[in-house]
C-alpha cells in the first residue's frame, strides 16, 4: 500500500486543489483591483502550464501499481488528475479572456 501512496505523493497538492478557489486566487494575483498593472503574460503561462501538465500526467503516473496480491489500476486516477489540470487551465483562461474583453 505504501507503494501506491508514494506514487501519489507528487500529486497531493493537485488532488487538494479547489478549482474555483485556485482560479479566483490567480485572478486576484494577476488582475489586481488596487490599480496595479495587469499581468496577463503570467496568467496565460499558468493556464498553459496546467494544460501541458494535463498531458504529462499520463507519463508521470504508472498505469497500475502492484501491491503483491493486489494490482491497483491507476488509469482512472490519471484521467481524474489530467481533467483537474484541464479544468484549472480552462477556468484561468476564462478569466483571462473575460478580463481582456473588460479592459
Amino acid at each position: 500500500m505504501n507503494d501506491y501512496i508514494e506514487t501519489l505523493q507528487d500529486f497531493k497538492e493537485l488532488i487538494a486543489i479547489d478549482i474555483n478557489e485556485y482560479a479566483n486566487e490567480a485572478q486576484k494575483k494577476f488582475f489586481p483591483t488596487n490599480g496595479e498593472a495587469l499581468n496577463m503574460t503570467d496568467l496565460c503561462a499558468l493556464a498553459r502550464k496546467h494544460a501541458l501538465d494535463s498531458e504529462q500526467i499520463f507519463y508521470q503516473l504508472p498505469s497500475s501499481v502492484n501491491l503483491g496480491l493486489v494490482m491497483i489500476d491507476c488509469k482512472s486516477v490519471k484521467s481524474m488528475l489530467a481533467a483537474k489540470h484541464k479544468a484549472v487551465s480552462s477556468k484561468v483562461r476564462h478569466f483571462d479572456s473575460k478580463n481582456c474583453y473588460f479592459y
